[in-house]
């Protein structure tokens, strides 16, 4: 067996021999060999080699299949590692960390060794009155398959930022809970930006609601020196057709009681206006008289 070993060959052995001892039996099977037969029993061999190569074969295959899984998981494990704008990370089904990637430790700034093992509810910022939020998302993940939410998250330093969070659970074949996948975006920066837009649109609604109040308020004033500008010099404008009305009057001109009605339209009678209708009414009367 030990010159096979140094040839490196993997083919399987089956002993044939006249005479062995358990212990050399055990030893043998030991150093890898398949099966072993006593001459006396050689018509055990071909039963023996067949099964020895199927044996063998399976085997092969196992390890096949272990080293391309080995191979996957490595692939994987690059492809995590390499990114790095997402904290991703898996959990067991209690929600202790499993696996950690390099972007999960720029983003939250724990190393691999250090939040191993731990309870991810540890990067939970929580308040003295509120239900922790971990727990609540492995319990969505569960019922719902999938849960996705905002909130703000805790750095190793104790800083706090907001992140997007995904989890989803991880099932085997089996449909049997292996644990959660946790995946964490930094959203701070698109929430700063919100947070100043709003800002920025409830200034924008301020200054159009002064601006209007400006604008009402100034087209008030012009309206008001309008008005007042009109009125001083319409009374001027009364004032002075009064005078003539008073001077045509005194004169016995018809016009006087025209202009006195512009002037005021209520005023049916100016004094002055009514003399003078009343000389017209004895002048007119006296000429009956005579005639």
């Amino acid at each position: 067996m030990d010159i096979l070993r140094r040839r490196g060959s993997d083919l399987p052995v089956v002993l044939v021999t006249g005479s062995l001892s358990e212990e050399s039996a055990m030893r043998f099977i030991r150093q890898g060999g398949e099966d072993f037969l006593l001459k006396s029993s050689l018509k055990r061999l071909g039963t023996a080699v067949v099964k020895a190569l199927e044996r063998k074969s399976s085997e092969q295959e196992k390890r096949r299949a272990q080293a391309a899984l080995l191979e996957s998981e490595d692939r994987l494990r690059l492809v995590v590692d390499g990114v790095q704008d997402y904290a991703i990370c898996m959990l067991g089904p209690d929600g202790k960390v499993l696996t950690w990637n390099s972007g999960a430790e720029r983003i939250f700034g724990y190393r691999a060794n250090e939040i191993g093992g731990q309870d991810f509810s540890i990067l939970y910022k929580t308040g003295p009155t509120t239900r922790h939020p971990a727990k609540i998302h492995l319990r969505e993940a569960l019922a719902q398959g999938r849960s996705e939410t905002e909130g703000w998250l805790c750095r190793r330093n104790g800083e706090c930022f907001y992140a997007n969070v995904v989890v989803t659970p991880l099932r085997d074949g089996r449909r049997q809970l292996r644990g959660f996948s946790h995946i964490v975006r930094d959203e701070t920066e698109r929430k700063r930006a919100e947070e100043t837009l709003k800002r920025s649109h409830a200034q924008l609604r301020s200054l159009a609601a002064k601006l209007q109040s400006l604008r009402e308020s100034a087209a008030m004033r012009i309206a008001r020196e309008i008005h007042d500008g009109l009125g001083q010099g319409l009374t001027a404008i009364k004032i002075e057709l009064s005078r003539i009305a008073d001077k045509l009057g005194a004169k016995g001109e018809p016009l006087a009681a025209k202009l006195q009605a512009t002037v005021d339209p209520h005023q049916r009678d100016h004094p002055v206006c009514a003399t003078n209708r009343h000389r017209t009414a004895t002048s007119a009367t006296g000429r009956v008289g005579t005639g």
